[in-house]
């Protein structure tokens, strides 16, 4: 009995420091990861303001709310807001642009500032049904199931009676 004692003390040993090993590793590679992202971080916030600042320069909103949609297909959601908001800044009567900043904020969970450059592109083009269906998903995720089911009535309604 002494030895199966013995093999099996063994046994739990090795499967111990296996499950230690195993943790110990993994906090490792957390640690680093976080010590690694945080540098990232910074450069990317660097290249960020930096991208902010040479964009303050910019005249044409066509062409900012046009290199916009490329970061928004890249899915580099921080340059593509950064874009919309100079290109809404330089023409804020350009409804494509509020339009765009709404839809990017939306991703981005900004739920309360998609609806307020939303309503701005409502008030330039009233009977755009676009503008409407992303009013739906603001408001709806927003919990406002009223003012969703209005703008769900205002898209039906340009739908019957579309643009001239």
């Amino acid at each position: 009995m002494f030895k199966s004692e013995r093999i099996t003390t063994t046994i739990i040993a090795i499967v111990i420091i296996l499950i230690v090993g195993f943790v110990a590793s993994r906090l490792v590679g957390y640690l680093a990861y976080q010590h690694w992202t945080k540098d990232l971080d910074e450069v990317t916030q660097k290249y960020q303001a930096q991208y902010a600042e040479q964009v303050k320069y910019e005249t044409d909103s066509n062409k900012l709310v046009s290199r916009a949609e490329k970061y928004i297909k890249s899915d580099n959601i921080a340059y593509a807001l950064i874009t919309l908001k100079q290109a809404t800044t330089i023409d804020p009567n350009y409804r494509d642009g509020w339009i765009w900043l709404g839809y990017i904020q939306l991703k981005n969970n900004d739920f309360s500032g998609a609806l307020q450059a939303l309503k701005t592109a409502e008030k330039i083009d009233p009977l755009y049904k676009e503008t409407y269906e992303l009013l739906i998903a603001a408001y709806n995720q927003l919990d406002d199931k009223e003012m969703a089911g209005k703008m769900e009535e205002r898209v039906e309604f340009l739908g019957k009676n579309p643009k001239p």
